[in-house]
């Protein structure tokens, strides 16, 4: 399930992904800056102004995209839903102690406090990561945000209109469009480039304790099954039921 949910993502993410360089670099470079009047209206400029017309109509679905996230999130909820079911049987007991609830002598009760509050830690700042990584994100669009509207408004006004085409043709304003589309993907690259940035950074951070809490899982095994308070052949197992 999770891996059909996963290839649906990322197809999502292609499909806007490459509607966003249809949109930008194909009409801009084929359709007005080397438009000719014989081919204004032939069947390939129209199949191409139909494909823009089919991305823009994805990208503005919010809709489709919002039911997405929603399934991805209530996904992860019965995910952790059944890990809590899990886990609960096999480490109840040494929550508070060894065998039958019993300290043991040999500090796993402090040794339980320690892995929890690192376990806790871990994901505070985890959860802290993603809010930065999604607070930078809007300030990144926000920066933007102008120049967006201004590409927006030439996409739709100028660079898929046939008779703002026909215009630039005839007024020799090649250039004019040609200076506007580097400008306009030097702004694309600068804000793609920020993004990239901000998401390596959070991703990596966010990839590191998520490793930290498989470690605190496997460190509070191992130490469970020295104190005895599981079976050697049980470790596996206790471990597999955490991670899942």
């Amino acid at each position: 399930m999770m891996a059909s949910l996963r290839h649906f993502a990322t197809r999502q993410k292609n499909i806007m992904w490459w509607g966003m360089q249809h949109r930008l670099a194909e009409p801009l470079m084929r359709k007005t800056m080397e438009m000719d009047y014989g081919l204004t209206e032939s069947a390939r400029v129209r199949a191409l102004r139909a494909r823009q017309d089919e991305y823009r109509k994805k990208e503005q679905d919010v809709f489709e995209r919002f039911l997405q996230q929603l399934e991805l999130f209530l996904t992860a909820c019965v995910r952790l839903v059944f890990s809590l079911v899990t886990v609960w049987p096999f480490f109840a007991g040494q929550l508070w102690g060894g065998k039958n609830g019993q300290t043991d002598g040999r500090g796993t009760g402090l040794f339980t406090l320690l892995a929890a509050a690192a376990l806790i830690g871990s994901l505070l700042l985890n959860h802290w990561s993603v809010r930065q990584q999604g607070k930078k994100r809007r300030a990144i669009h926000n920066e933007h945000e102008d120049e967006n509207r201004l590409n927006d408004y030439m996409m739709d006004e100028v660079v898929l209109s046939t008779e703002a085409g026909k215009d630039i043709r005839i007024f020799h304003q090649q250039k004019m469009m040609e200076s506007y589309g580097n400008q306009m993907n030097r702004n694309w690259r600068c804000m793609t480039l920020q993004y990239a940035a901000n998401d390596v950074r959070h991703f990596g951070l966010q990839g590191m304790l998520s490793s930290c809490v498989g470690g605190i899982v496997y460190l509070y095994v191992a130490f469970c099954a020295w104190a005895g308070s599981i079976s050697i052949g049980n470790v596996v197992r206790y471990a597999g039921a955490v991670q899942q």
